[in-house]
């Protein structure tokens, strides 16, 4: 995990995984009382208005269902944004995005793919509106084993 600005004028700024703090997560809006999850916040300094951000995240998963969600849309425009999928030998992938034009991938490895959005508006907050999930663009990706079948719905 690192980030950087590249401020309208002056010095660049980077920050890496060593500078992140980690925190509890409160899920009191959702009625958790406890649990053990944990969230690490990367402060990006000159994150102003004009100034280019970015960062990127890397992690590697053992998910308990073979699916992933790649959230992409959110309430500040993006200018761009990349997901990167590397399976195993013999491994497939069924992609289908929701809320936005599918985004056909480009090979760039073996057995890895990337996919790339560019100029992705803010959702901009509506009295009575429905939940930001339910209006975001998200790409869904299920993970296929070799012998398997892949699952015709989420």
């Amino acid at each position: 995990m690192h980030g950087w600005c590249i401020p309208a004028q002056g010095k660049d700024f980077e920050v890496k995984d060593k500078e992140a703090t980690e925190q509890g997560y409160d899920g009191s809006d959702e009625g958790i009382l406890v649990t053990d999850l944990r969230a690490k916040i990367l402060t990006i300094p000159a994150a102003d208005p004009g100034n280019v951000i970015g960062y990127e995240i890397e992690h590697e998963d053992r998910p308990y269902i073979l699916e992933d969600d790649w959230d992409f849309q959110n309430t500040i425009p993006t200018r761009e944004a990349r997901y990167t999928l590397q399976l195993p030998p013999g491994w497939e992938y069924k992609a289908r995005f929701l809320n936005h034009a599918d985004v056909a991938p480009t090979p760039s490895g073996n057995n890895q793919w990337q996919w790339v959005v560019t100029n992705v508006p803010e959702i901009k907050h509506e009295r009575a509106m429905p939940p930001l999930e339910g209006v975001a663009g998200v790409m869904v990706i299920s993970f296929v084993p070799p012998g398997g079948v892949a699952i015709a719905g989420f």
